[in-house]
C-alpha cells in the first residue's frame, strides 16, 4: 500500500479521479440510482449533481442548478467545508488506504427535509465565498468601473470568484450584515455570510454575461439577508435600497450614504425587518419591471409601518440593469 503523504499533488489527483466512485460515495451517500450510468453518477431527486466516473472528464462533478463544478479536491472542500490543506490531508488519507467506504460520514441531505436542504445551500454558498479572491485588478472590477461606470470604493462584501474548468468566472457578493469595526470600515466574516449572490462575467469584463441561463443567481435560503454595498455614513441615518448590486453602488456614489442590495426584486420586502430602528430615511430604487414595481410598493409599506420615511427613485435616474 502506498503511504499517502507521500503523494504528489499531482499524483494524489489522479489516484482520487480513479477512485471517483468511492470518493463520491463516502462524501455524498448513495446516488439516485435510476438517473445514474457507467459514465457519472447522479445526485438529487432530479439528478441534478453529477460526479464524472468514466471518459475525459473523470473525476470531475458539476452542479446543474447552480453552474458550480470542479475536481475532486474542489469537491472534497465543498462536502467537508474545509480548505485546500485540509483537502490535501484528507485525500492523502483517502489514497493511501486509512479512509474506507465504512468510515461515518457527515449526514447527508435528505430531500425530505428542509431544514437540511437549507444547511446545505449554505455549506455551499460559504465553501463559495472562501475561493473569492480581491476583485482589485479583475475582470470583476473591469465590469463594474467600465461597464457600469462605478469609481468608489468596492466594498469587503463583494469579491471576484475566478474561472475553473468550465464555470464562468463571476462577481461574488455576500448576503449577510458585515462588521463596523470603525466608521466606515465593514469586514465580513465568514460565520456572517448567510448566502451569496452570483454575476456572471464576459471573458473579458466588458459586461456581465447577459445569454449565461444563470447570469445572476443566488445560492443560499436568506430572505431579509441584504449585501451591505456602502455602511451608512457617520453623520446621517439614510439609506438607499436597490435590487441589483450596481445600482446599489451607484446609488452610493451619487448620494453619499449608506447602500443595500436586495439581489432580485422577490428578495425586496422580507429587507424591512433587518434595516435598523435608528435609520431615519430609506429611498428605494425602482426597477421598471412588474416584479420591480409591486416587490418596491411591499418594501415602502412595511418600512412606512415602523416609522421610516420614504422616498422613491424612479427608474434610470441613477443608472439601472437596463441593457
Amino acid at each position: 500500500m502506498v503511504s499517502g503523504d507521500l503523494i504528489p499533488l499531482d499524483d494524489l489527483r489522479a489516484m482520487l479521479a480513479q477512485r471517483a466512485a468511492d470518493l463520491a460515495q463516502h462524501l455524498l451517500g448513495d446516488p439516485n440510482r435510476q438517473l445514474s450510468s457507467k459514465r457519472e453518477l447522479r445526485y438529487g431527486t432530479h439528478g441534478s449533481f453529477a460526479v464524472s466516473i468514466a471518459g475525459s472528464k473523470l473525476g470531475c462533478w458539476y452542479d446543474h442548478e447552480i453552474g458550480i463544478g470542479g475536481d475532486p479536491f474542489a469537491l472534497i472542500m465543498r462536502e467537508r467545508n474545509c480548505d485546500f490543506r485540509d483537502a490535501v490531508e484528507f485525500a492523502r488519507l483517502f489514497a493511501g488506504g486509512n479512509i474506507y467506504r465504512t468510515t461515518i460520514r457527515p449526514l447527508q441531505l435528505k430531500q425530505s427535509d428542509r431544514g437540511d436542504e437549507v444547511a446545505k445551500r449554505l455549506q455551499l454558498a460559504r465553501f463559495l465565498w472562501s475561493q473569492r479572491q480581491p476583485i482589485k485588478a479583475t475582470a470583476g472590477e473591469r465590469y463594474l468601473r467600465e461597464a457600469r461606470g462605478y469609481g468608489g470604493a468596492i466594498p469587503p462584501t463583494i469579491g471576484y470568484l475566478p474561472t475553473r474548468g468550465k464555470d464562468v468566472h463571476a462577481i461574488i457578493c455576500a448576503f449577510g450584515l458585515p462588521d463596523e469595526r470603525e466608521p466606515g470600515a465593514l469586514h465580513m466574516r465568514d460565520d456572517a455570510v448567510r448566502g451569496v449572490h452570483l454575476i456572471r462575467l464576459l471573458p473579458d469584463g466588458s459586461d456581465r454575461d447577459r445569454d449565461h441561463p444563470q447570469g445572476k443567481s443566488t445560492i443560499g435560503k436568506c430572505p431579509g439577508a441584504p449585501i451591505v454595498c456602502a455602511p451608512f455614513h457617520d453623520s446621517s441615518n439614510a439609506l438607499v435600497i436597490a435590487e441589483g448590486v450596481e445600482d446599489a453602488l451607484t446609488a452610493h456614489e451619487v448620494m453619499g450614504i449608506g447602500a443595500w442590495a436586495a439581489g432580485g426584486a422577490s428578495r425586496m420586502p422580507a429587507l424591512a425587518e433587518s434595516i435598523p430602528d435608528w435609520t431615519d430615511c430609506a429611498s428605494i430604487l425602482i426597477d421598471d419591471n412588474s416584479a420591480g414595481r409591486v416587490n418596491t410598493a411591499k418594501l415602502e409599506r412595511s418600512l412606512q409601518e415602523r416609522g421610516v420615511e420614504v422616498w422613491e427613485i424612479q427608474p434610470f435616474e441613477l443608472g439601472s440593469d437596463a441593457p
